[in-house]
């Protein structure tokens, strides 16, 4: 399975999927660091270094790139989801129009689409499937923060709708390496195939970028 994603990624058939790399949830001063966990500042913050150089590779080989971001807007929020944040913590992350909600380290204009998502999943209530369908992809590679969150649950919806999903596990981070480590475990035996970049992509120089589409705005 490995070499069939390989050749996928090598082919430019597969699609990355870099999963809310955003300034609250990554940043040290983001508005979740401060409030929920620090202890993954120096996981995420290096996660947000190295994805540009995956983003061109990926986009270089002819790949799709697809990032998605969470906003969290009031009128949005449930009571059970309301329930889940108690008033000790700060309830709208990623709210939009803020730096919080910014992508960190990552340049939008780099992806093919931009997909905007309220929940965990980013196939919920989105036009992520429909964006998968149109172009054409089935193997999707996913990035991002957190692995055992909107990471995995994302992932399970891909598995649920018959794509090939793979994890590059050193592209993900998580609150704690445990809850990382935990989370990769899970995906690899039911959901997903996880693997390091470096045992997928091409060896050598990848090709030079062919034509590209114009970045869109999904949401």
């Amino acid at each position: 399975m490995r070499d069939a994603t390989g050749d996928a990624v090598a082919g430019g058939r597969a699609a990355l999927i870099v999963i809310d790399v955003q300034n609250d949830y990554c940043h040290a001063e983001g508005k979740f660091v401060q409030a929920v966990s620090a202890h993954h500042v120096d996981a995420a913050a290096s996660l947000a270094a190295r994805l540009p150089e995956l983003v061109s590779a990926m986009r270089r080989l002819g790949n799709y790139v697809i990032f998605v971001r969470t906003e969290h807007r009031r009128e949005l929020m449930s009571h059970a989801y309301l329930d889940r944040y108690r008033q000790d913590r700060p309830l709208m992350f990623c709210e939009p129009g803020t730096w919080g909600a910014e992508f960190m380290g990552i340049d939008s204009s780099a992806a093919d689409a931009i997909v905007t998502k309220y929940r965990y999943d980013a196939f919920y209530n989105t036009p992520l499937d429909t964006v998968l369908r149109i172009s054409g992809r089935d193997v999707l590679v996913f990035a991002g923060f957190s692995t055992n969150v909107c990471v995995e649950t994302t992932v399970r919806q891909a598995c649920i709708r018959d794509y090939r999903a793979v994890v590059l596990s050193d592209f993900c981070a998580c609150t704690t390496k445990e809850e990382h480590e935990v989370a990769l475990r899970v995906m690899s035996g039911s959901f997903a195939e996880v693997v390091a970049w470096a045992d997928i992509r091409p060896d050598g120089k990848v090709l030079q970028a062919g034509n590209r589409s114009t970045m869109r705005n999904v949401t």
